[in-house]
């Protein structure tokens, strides 16, 4: 599918990426005992009425300032017992904004040079005083990892792409590590090769971007895949890495009108729902994808490599895929097992028009 991918703010003269200081109006103290989505929608929507809107020329990667970790004189040792602990803590991505939590940024590189000090700090994490979001991996370099795959996985929301068993989308953003160092196992003699680095304060970079409120904002609730009492000090190394795509969010990825600026169409018109069971689109759809509402996992989807015309979504076919899926999800507290009542429809056609819409199972109907 080759390279794609979208552009940073940056000054004219040096092209450096331009980071923007914003200050909601959003007090700590009512932050903190908001849910995650309501948080999103209150910066959102200040966004979305800010200078820093470019119409919808631009998506936003922001962090949040007012993450607090609350020390203890007992460790934390589930994730559950981590979270509970957080205050200001969210990890949200839809529309045109992916909002971070910063509960890990002390172990980020503050600038180029120390990146290499960070990707391979191995030094187990004082869960006493800070937060350890490294999949049960305890290192410095693992809450990285995981706290950076995480910013990725956001960002992959605000592109259109639902949860998924496996990859990026999936519990794989743990795995971004596998991306940009050569192994885990040699990671304890690179660490004794360098030097501690030289202070600096350097500004973190972010993309200014704008956002387009979704019908439904869904928390992300990504359980770690590993478990307590698997903590490092003893060595991994992973045959496979998660850290990639999965076939239908690279197909999004690939076709998608924010990675494919330069690419325009002759023809006019989109992917339209004709009647109650007919998808169209005159530049051929290239993509179904299947998707349970409650939490947006992908369940199927249905490939067109050189693009369909007509895709026929009759839901008597939608219910043998919905049935034939196993129970596994990321967000299983929100999933019922006896709950085949509707999916989730996305489409996007080969000149990247995308088109969601609610289908009703039992009644045969989309709504």
């Amino acid at each position: 599918m080759g390279y794609k991918s979208f552009c940073l703010e940056h000054t004219e003269k040096k092209s450096i990426p331009i980071v923007h200081v914003f200050k909601s109006k959003l007090h700590y103290d009512m932050a903190r005992v908001m849910t995650g989505e309501d948080i999103w929608s209150h910066v959102a929507t200040e966004l979305m009425n800010s200078e820093l809107r470019d119409g919808d020329r631009c998506k936003f990667v922001a962090f949040l300032s007012w993450t607090r970790y609350q020390a203890d004189v007992v460790e934390a040792v589930t994730h559950s017992e981590v979270l509970s602990r957080m205050s200001g803590h969210v990890m949200v991505g839809a529309g045109g904004l992916a909002l971070c939590g910063t509960g890990c940024l002390y172990t980020w590189a503050r600038n180029v040079e120390e990146l290499p000090l960070r990707l391979y700090d191995t030094r187990q994490v004082d869960r006493l005083h800070f937060m350890d979001d490294s999949n049960y991996r305890g290192t410095l370099s693992a809450c990285y990892s995981s706290s950076l795959g995480g910013v990725l996985h956001e960002m992959g929301h605000t592109f259109d792409l639902g949860h998924t068993r496996e990859g990026i989308m999936g519990h794989g953003f743990h795995d971004i590590c596998h991306v940009y160092t050569v192994s885990n196992c040699d990671a304890d003699t690179v660490w004794d090769n360098f030097s501690s680095p030289v202070q600096s304060s350097v500004n973190v970079e972010s993309i200014p971007e704008s956002a387009a409120e979704p019908r439904r904002i869904r928390l992300t609730t990504l359980k770690p895949k590993g478990q307590p009492g698997c903590m490092a000090g003893q060595k991994h190394c992973a045959s496979l890495s998660g850290a990639r795509w999965s076939r239908s969010c690279a197909i999004i990825l690939s076709h998608h009108l924010w990675l494919n600026v330069r690419r325009r169409s002759n023809i006019v018109g989109s992917v339209q729902l004709l009647g109650e069971h007919l998808l169209t689109s005159p530049h051929g759809i290239c993509l179904v994808e299947f998707r349970r509402p409650e939490d947006a996992m992908v369940i199927g989807f249905w490939e067109f490599s050189s693009g369909a015309e007509e895709v026929c979504i009759d839901p008597k076919k939608l219910r043998l895929v919905y049935l034939s899926e196993s129970e596994d999800s990321l967000e299983p507290d929100q999933h019922s097992k006896n709950d085949t009542s509707s999916l989730l429809i996305f489409a996007i056609d080969m000149a990247g028009n995308t088109f969601t819409k609610f289908v009703d199972l039992v009644q045969g109907e989309a709504e």
